[in-house]
Protein backbone atom coordinates (compact mmCIF):
# COMPACT_ATOMS: atom_id res chain seq x y z
CA UNK A 1 0.00 0.00 0.00
CA UNK A 2 1.39 3.41 -0.97
CA UNK A 3 1.90 6.28 1.45
CA UNK A 4 -1.00 8.14 -0.19
CA UNK A 5 -3.36 5.22 0.40
CA UNK A 6 -2.28 5.07 4.05
CA UNK A 7 -2.81 8.83 4.45
CA UNK A 8 -6.26 8.48 2.88
CA UNK A 9 -7.39 6.77 6.09
CA UNK A 10 -6.55 9.91 8.08
CA UNK A 11 -8.10 12.17 5.43
CA UNK A 12 -11.37 10.27 5.61
CA UNK A 13 -11.50 10.73 9.38
CA UNK A 14 -10.92 14.46 9.00
CA UNK A 15 -13.52 14.58 6.22
CA UNK A 16 -16.07 12.98 8.54
CA UNK A 17 -15.00 15.33 11.36
CA UNK A 18 -13.89 12.36 13.47
CA UNK A 19 -10.24 13.29 13.88
CA UNK A 20 -8.34 12.26 16.95
CA UNK A 21 -6.33 14.03 19.59
CA UNK A 22 -2.79 13.37 20.77
CA UNK A 23 -0.48 14.86 23.35
CA UNK A 24 1.41 17.93 22.08
CA UNK A 25 3.91 16.87 19.43
CA UNK A 26 7.57 17.69 19.86
CA UNK A 27 10.49 16.25 18.00
CA UNK A 28 12.65 16.43 14.87
CA UNK A 29 13.02 20.19 15.29
CA UNK A 30 9.36 21.16 15.76
CA UNK A 31 7.01 21.71 18.68
CA UNK A 32 3.25 22.19 18.63
CA UNK A 33 1.99 24.40 21.46
CA UNK A 34 -0.65 26.92 22.44
CA UNK A 35 1.86 29.62 23.44
CA UNK A 36 5.39 29.92 22.10
CA UNK A 37 8.13 30.27 24.69
CA UNK A 38 10.43 33.29 24.62
CA UNK A 39 13.42 32.96 22.27
CA UNK A 40 16.33 31.14 23.81
CA UNK A 41 19.88 32.36 24.07
CA UNK A 42 21.94 31.75 20.92
CA UNK A 43 23.61 28.37 21.01
CA UNK A 44 24.97 25.58 18.90
CA UNK A 45 21.55 24.21 17.97
CA UNK A 46 18.90 26.42 16.36
CA UNK A 47 15.56 26.94 18.08
CA UNK A 48 12.87 24.51 16.96
CA UNK A 49 10.08 25.60 14.67
CA UNK A 50 7.14 26.45 16.92
CA UNK A 51 3.62 25.81 15.68
CA UNK A 52 1.34 27.93 17.84
CA UNK A 53 -2.32 26.97 17.58
CA UNK A 54 -5.37 26.46 19.77
CA UNK A 55 -5.69 23.06 18.01
CA UNK A 56 -2.57 21.57 19.58
CA UNK A 57 -4.02 18.13 20.22
CA UNK A 58 -5.73 17.77 16.86
CA UNK A 59 -2.71 18.97 14.85
CA UNK A 60 -0.43 16.71 16.90
CA UNK A 61 -2.68 13.79 15.95
CA UNK A 62 -2.29 14.55 12.21
CA UNK A 63 1.47 14.96 12.52
CA UNK A 64 1.67 11.60 14.30
CA UNK A 65 -0.36 9.92 11.54
CA UNK A 66 2.05 11.30 8.90
CA UNK A 67 5.00 10.25 11.07
CA UNK A 68 3.60 6.72 11.42
CA UNK A 69 3.40 6.35 7.63
CA UNK A 70 6.88 7.85 7.11
CA UNK A 71 8.50 5.67 9.79
CA UNK A 72 7.81 2.56 7.73
CA UNK A 73 10.58 3.60 5.35
CA UNK A 74 14.11 2.52 6.12
CA UNK A 75 15.42 5.99 5.14
CA UNK A 76 13.18 7.81 7.63
CA UNK A 77 16.18 8.99 9.65
CA UNK A 78 17.57 10.77 6.58
CA UNK A 79 14.48 12.83 5.81
CA UNK A 80 12.48 13.22 9.04
CA UNK A 81 13.75 16.72 9.91
CA UNK A 82 12.82 17.98 6.44
CA UNK A 83 9.39 16.32 6.63
CA UNK A 84 8.54 17.79 10.03
CA UNK A 85 9.88 21.22 9.08
CA UNK A 86 7.56 21.23 6.07
CA UNK A 87 4.57 20.11 8.15
CA UNK A 88 5.27 22.83 10.72
CA UNK A 89 5.80 25.52 8.09
CA UNK A 90 2.60 24.50 6.32
CA UNK A 91 0.63 24.61 9.58
CA UNK A 92 2.06 28.02 10.43
CA UNK A 93 1.28 29.38 6.96
CA UNK A 94 -2.27 28.02 7.13
CA UNK A 95 -2.91 29.36 10.61
CA UNK A 96 -5.83 28.50 12.84
CA UNK A 97 -8.28 31.30 12.10
CA UNK A 98 -10.17 29.30 9.46
CA UNK A 99 -10.85 26.36 11.75
CA UNK A 100 -9.40 23.06 12.80
CA UNK A 101 -10.52 21.11 9.74
CA UNK A 102 -8.83 23.58 7.38
CA UNK A 103 -5.60 23.32 9.41
CA UNK A 104 -5.68 19.52 9.51
CA UNK A 105 -6.48 18.99 5.83
CA UNK A 106 -3.84 21.51 4.74
CA UNK A 107 -1.14 19.98 6.93
CA UNK A 108 -2.04 16.44 5.86
CA UNK A 109 -1.90 17.57 2.22
CA UNK A 110 1.72 18.61 2.82
CA UNK A 111 2.39 15.10 4.15
CA UNK A 112 0.98 13.62 0.94
CA UNK A 113 3.06 16.01 -1.16
CA UNK A 114 6.29 15.22 0.64
CA UNK A 115 5.95 11.45 0.89
CA UNK A 116 4.57 10.82 -2.59
CA UNK A 117 7.42 12.87 -4.08
CA UNK A 118 9.82 10.35 -2.53
CA UNK A 119 7.89 7.25 -3.45
CA UNK A 120 7.74 5.11 -6.54
CA UNK A 121 5.38 2.15 -6.69
CA UNK A 122 4.98 2.02 -2.92
CA UNK A 123 8.72 2.08 -2.20
CA UNK A 124 10.80 5.06 -1.15
CA UNK A 125 13.33 6.22 -3.72
CA UNK A 126 16.97 6.55 -2.73
CA UNK A 127 17.17 9.76 -0.71
CA UNK A 128 20.89 9.74 0.09
CA UNK A 129 21.78 12.23 -2.66
CA UNK A 130 18.58 14.27 -2.35
CA UNK A 131 18.95 17.74 -0.82
CA UNK A 132 15.82 18.85 1.03
CA UNK A 133 14.89 22.50 1.27
CA UNK A 134 13.72 23.34 4.75
CA UNK A 135 11.14 26.12 4.62
CA UNK A 136 11.44 28.75 7.31
CA UNK A 137 9.16 31.57 8.39
CA UNK A 138 7.41 33.66 5.77
CA UNK A 139 8.86 31.85 2.74
CA UNK A 140 6.14 29.19 2.91
CA UNK A 141 2.84 30.33 1.39
CA UNK A 142 -0.60 29.09 2.34
CA UNK A 143 -1.85 26.80 -0.42
CA UNK A 144 -5.38 27.69 -1.65
CA UNK A 145 -7.84 25.59 0.33
CA UNK A 146 -10.16 25.05 -2.62
CA UNK A 147 -7.30 23.30 -4.46
CA UNK A 148 -6.65 21.16 -1.40
CA UNK A 149 -10.33 20.19 -1.36
CA UNK A 150 -10.07 19.35 -5.07
CA UNK A 151 -7.13 17.07 -4.26
CA UNK A 152 -9.21 15.13 -1.73
CA UNK A 153 -12.20 15.00 -4.08
CA UNK A 154 -9.97 13.54 -6.79
CA UNK A 155 -9.02 10.81 -4.30
CA UNK A 156 -12.73 10.13 -3.67
CA UNK A 157 -12.52 11.38 -0.09
CA UNK A 158 -15.73 13.03 1.04
CA UNK A 159 -15.19 16.19 3.08
CA UNK A 160 -18.04 17.39 5.29
CA UNK A 161 -16.89 20.97 5.82
CA UNK A 162 -17.18 22.54 9.24
CA UNK A 163 -18.48 26.04 9.62
CA UNK A 164 -15.79 28.69 9.45
CA UNK A 165 -14.70 30.13 12.78
CA UNK A 166 -13.73 33.48 11.28
CA UNK A 167 -15.21 36.12 9.02
CA UNK A 168 -12.87 35.28 6.08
Amino acid sequence: MTAAHKLDITARKIGRKTWGRSKPFGGAGIFVCEVAPPPSEPGFYPDPVWVVTPYVYELSWVIERVRDVAMKYEQYGFFKEALFARLASCANACGSSRGVQHLLLSTLHEGYTFLTALEKEGRLIDTTDFLFGVPQGDCYDDFPFELILDFYRARNIKIELERSTSSE
